[in-house]
């Protein structure tokens, strides 16, 4: 009996932290879908408005919700056309359209199904499929708690945002730059970069590896590939092109979506705005601050990509860093990132995982590597928690309810406590920072026992 009681006491920080969420986890998903659609705002505290419209309410969707970033496309923003001057669904690239011209094969709610299954899977297979050192049942629940359970995922299958599906595209993308299998990385970073324009920041991997011809090909296939896609869509090329310059580039809904943003950018300008007012945060009124311009996400974009570019190339940081940094450009870089573009936290997972299994443990040095990778993925299990205190402490303090600094919201109805957009950032930088150091000591302790010799 107490040698049982040893080993539950002994058990790692993570799975002691799994054991919780586990127990937590149905409490999320029968207050999302029985509390939320049905009618109370309790869903919104995780992620976006419940009635988020682009579907016939109380026939299509589920109760009130129509999961919005599904229905857009699916009902072509309300006009006959994708590609028309003023529609919304005009921000979907191309072959996302095209996509979506297949699911508008099936009533909504069967497309619908489909659409959230194959979200569900590209968000748990990853980390299922490259743990195969642990056991079954920590496998289904890393998959399930760090990978469905994320906020990035739940956020992404509650919006009904297809960026789920890049998740295993981006983990294939750096598997096959560390393998230095080109030609693979060179097609899933096509494939995600044309699913999601912002994707082709990716691209510092393969120029990072001197693969500059390939980061050109990688360019020019997203680009005429999108472009010969268009060609697809009824209408004229000019006005078609045009019509999805227009609402990708529109400023108007950079500075909407400001509040909310999980980059590095939405973060300072939120700090920046805190410090300038005690009312609503409204980072509109700040559109001739620096901290607003374009020139300004300009610079971020770049030293991120720096920064991942030293990884690579100066500082020749293991898989675990370099391949951690480039993931995270997808919510660090992009400047009007939402939350469900934190699901590519759970490709940094599966990337730890991964890693972790390429290594073996017949002398100290890979052991030592396996004492950072673990202190290193403890760090994500506390990231994927944060969605529950979230969500209690404005159920219980009402913070929801009134316009402060910290609140921000995507609607008018009651705005809800967006922690995660605050801490996403800095418990990303933290990652890095404690996984450097642990790397450090390591590495440290190695030279010192060389010159001790």
């Amino acid at each position: 009996m107490s040698n049982h009681n040893n080993s539950q006491t002994n058990q790692p920080l993570g799975l002691r932290l799994y054991h919780l969420q586990i127990a937590l986890l149905p409490i999320v998903i029968v207050g999302i879908i029985f509390a939320g659609y049905k009618g109370i705002h309790w869903s919104e505290l995780l992620s976006f408005r419940v009635d988020d419209g682009w579907c016939r309410t109380g026939i299509e969707g589920i109760g009130r919700h129509c999961f919005g970033d599904f229905g857009l496309p699916y009902n072509r923003g309300n006009f006959q056309n994708v590609y028309e001057p003023g529609n919304m669904d005009a921000t979907s690239t191309p072959l996302t359209a095209v996509i979506f011209e297949f699911f508008r094969l099936f009533p909504y709610d069967i497309a619908l199904v489909i659409y959230q299954s194959w979200m569900i899977l590209s968000v748990f297979l990853p980390i299922f499929l490259v743990s195969t050192s642990y056991s079954l049942a920590v496998r289904i629940g890393a998959s399930t708690i760090i990978g469905v359970g994320s906020i990035g995922a739940i956020s992404a299958i509650d919006r009904g945002n297809h960026v789920a599906v890049l998740v295993p595209l981006g983990l294939a993308y750096i598997i096959s730059l560390e393998k230095k299998r080109w030609s693979q990385a060179l097609l899933f970073l096509v494939i995600l970069s044309m699913l999601k324009f912002w994707g082709i920041v990716l691209v510092i991997g393969l120029i990072a590896n001197r693969r500059y011809r390939d980061s050109a090909y990688a360019i020019l296939i997203t680009a005429l590939g999108s472009l010969g896609l268009l060609f697809f869509f009824p209408g004229g090329f000019s006005l078609k092109f045009s019509s999805m310059y227009d609402i990708v580039t529109d400023k108007n809904y950079a500075a909407d979506v400001a509040g909310y943003a999980t980059s590095t950018h939405g973060l300072v300008k939120r700090v920046a705005c805190a410090f300038s007012t005690t009312d609503w945060c409204n980072t509109e009124v700040h559109a001739r601050s620096i901290f607003s311009s374009s020139f300004f996400s300009l610079l971020i974009v770049l030293f991120l990509v720096g920064w991942c570019w030293w990884l690579l190339r100066i500082a020749k940081a293991p898989v675990e860093i370099w391949g951690a940094s480039i993931l995270a450009l997808a919510f660090m870089a992009v400047p009007d990132a939402p939350t469900y573009n934190t699901v590519f936290a759970v490709a940094i997972a599966a990337l730890l995982f991964w890693s972790s299994n390429q290594l073996g443990t017949s002398d100290e040095k890979n052991r030592g590597a396996r004492k950072w990778h673990r202190s290193s993925t403890t760090l994500v299990w506390i990231i994927a928690l944060t969605q529950l205190p979230m969500t209690i402490f404005i159920a219980y303090t009402g913070v929801g309810d009134s316009k402060s600094v910290l609140a921000s919201g995507t609607s008018d109805v009651p705005p809800f406590f967006r922690l995660n957009y605050w801490t996403t950032p800095t418990l990303w930088i933290l990652f890095v920072i404690i996984t450097l150091w642990d790397g450090g000591q390591k590495a440290g302790s190695e030279v010192g026992e060389v010159v001790y010799e």
